[in-house]
């Protein structure tokens, strides 16, 4: 026969169960809303995401010598800047000190 002990640790483990499953539930649905609002927040930018990938909505379409100017501005704006002194550095001497030098 069951005693009180018994009870009390059935509704002790069921109310823990239940706990986590609800806080699970919880924190999903507070994902999704999260995301939604970032998903939102990127369409008033212009930039829209759905299962299929994402795409971006320009105030106007770009022909192929804007794409090469802007291309040609992105090369420019990344490319390494170098200077004469770069292509052979100067490195100081190296020094050694021996544990006996101390």
């Amino acid at each position: 026969m069951a005693t009180w002990m018994d009870f009390f640790s059935l509704i002790a483990t069921l109310s823990f169960i239940g706990g986590t499953a609800h806080g699970l539930l919880v924190l999903a649905h507070q994902c999704h809303l999260a995301l939604e609002s970032i998903k939102e927040s990127l369409q008033s930018k212009g930039v829209s995401v759905s299962e299929h990938g994402i795409s971006v909505k320009l105030s106007r379409r770009l022909d192929p010598e804007d794409c090469m100017d802007v291309l040609v501005e992105l090369l420019h704006h990344n490319a390494p800047r170098r200077r004469a002194s770069d292509a052979h550095p100067v490195l100081p001497p190296r020094t050694s000190v021996h544990p006996s030098q101390h």
